[in-house]
């Protein structure tokens, strides 16, 4: 029951998030997304462009690391993981607008929770549970691999949270170094979060 009530407040939490990013920021590309100080030669159809495209690129890359050996390294993993999504933040700032960017980082993040919810953590929790439900034995890589994945939706929450209230503070995000900022600040959260 459990991975059914957290499953819906996930997909409801990111459906919303969506319905938020189109209505706001999409319909409003030309103000809200593209600065013509940052990339004059961006319309707002390819910032969009750009913005779902680096959502679903963002987790394939996840994805693939995640189900590669790194995952068993937890040194090397995260720092990994922390490269590319400097490269990734790096990259955003070249395109959008200082505010966007930041947010686009926060976006493709929690899009990558509910992703771990949709496509491992509650289907390996309906596998497990059925097996219980019907007393027969089930892959403890099920489990493990659920786990992993949880455990990455808590370490990065308090990142997601700092970068979605972000937009309060335009001390953080409108410095060129935004992205290292970013960087820096998920790497301290993640920590602290990981501690807790």
């Amino acid at each position: 029951k459990n991975v059914i009530i957290w499953k819906y407040t996930s997909y409801l939490t990111f459906l919303s998030g969506l319905a938020l990013l189109i209505l706001i920021y999409y319909v409003n590309a030309n103000i809200l997304m593209v600065d013509k100080r940052v990339n004059e030669n961006i319309s707002p159809s390819v910032a969009i462009a750009i913005s779902v495209l680096s959502i679903i690129g963002s987790w394939l890359i996840y994805d693939f690391i995640c189900k590669s050996k790194l995952i068993n390294y937890k040194i090397i993993f995260p720092v990994v993981l922390l490269i590319i999504g400097a490269a990734i933040s790096y990259g955003l700032t070249t395109i959008y607008g200082p505010r966007f960017a930041f947010l686009q980082v926060g976006i493709i993040l929690a899009s990558a929770m509910s992703l771990n919810v949709f496509t491992l953590i509650a289907p390996n929790g309906r596998k497990i549970a059925h097996a219980s439900l019907n007393k027969t034995k089930f892959d403890l890589n099920l489990s493990l691999k659920a786990k992993q994945r949880s455990v990455h939706n808590n370490i990065i929450t308090l990142p997601v949270l700092f970068i979605m209230l972000s937009g309060h503070g335009s001390f953080i995000w409108i410095s060129k170094y935004s992205w290292l900022i970013l960087v820096v600040l998920t790497a301290i959260l993640s920590l602290i979060q990981y501690y807790i």
